[in-house]
């Protein structure tokens, strides 16, 4: 039996990126399950998993493709809806992709700031990071952070996609490296993962924005 794993699948279907499973006493969430199906797949048979819900950080298209591919709870902020239902918002226009969802055809939960999503006999705490976009959130269970692309290794997400923007990113940055305990491991949605306390001594972005807006 599984007792706790994080396993991080790669993603290339649409652009380079990271799928994860949260998986403790082999049940698991999905999180940004935006490519790579047969990996997924492959895992959740080998190690005899049940899929309880998908977590999305936010509702772009390389975070989202697989969303309908999973008949689960889909974990979403409030916020973060009507970029879900848009192609636009969502960037599928952008990747000249059709969705491959209906928005009305999925099990969505929505989210607010602080809730906690059960997970055996523990929480998974959803902490609202708007920057990436308005309804971008990152979860935080047993001192993992799963961040999307709010928080990178040594930098932040962009903000000059639709609802973002750099005021509110510079707080979500702010405020999850400076109020997180330094020793909890970072998992984004690119790239590789980290700690905060990393991220304290080397994000760039970070101690930018501490200077202009502290």
């Amino acid at each position: 039996m599984v007792i706790f794993m994080i396993k991080k699948i790669i993603s290339d279907d649409i652009i380079n990126m990271n799928v994860y499973l949260l998986i403790d006493e082999n049940k698991a969430f999905i999180v940004d399950p935006g490519g790579n199906y047969s990996e997924i797949e492959k895992t959740i048979k080998n190690e005899d998993l049940t899929i309880i819900g998908i977590l999305l950080t936010h509702a772009h298209v390389d975070h989202t493709y697989l969303i309908n591919r999973f008949n689960c709870p889909i974990y979403l902020h409030e916020k973060e809806v009507e970029i879900l239902k848009y192609s636009n918002l969502s960037l599928y226009d952008s990747f000249n992709l059709d969705m491959p969802f209906s928005y009305r055809n999925l099990n969505i939960i929505k989210l607010k700031d602080n809730d906690e999503i059960p997970f055996n006999d523990k929480f998974i705490k959803v902490i609202h990071t708007p920057g990436h976009t308005k309804g971008s959130c990152c979860y935080l269970y047993n001192n993992k952070l799963f961040s999307g692309d709010t928080l990178f290794k040594e930098s932040c997400g962009r903000c000059d996609l639709p609802t973002g923007s750099e005021t509110d990113m510079a707080k979500s940055l702010i405020e999850l490296i400076d109020n997180l305990d330094e020793s909890t491991k970072v998992y984004p949605g690119h790239d590789e993962s980290t700690t905060i306390g990393y991220e304290k001594l080397n994000n760039y972005q970070y101690k930018y924005y501490k200077k202009m807006f502290n």
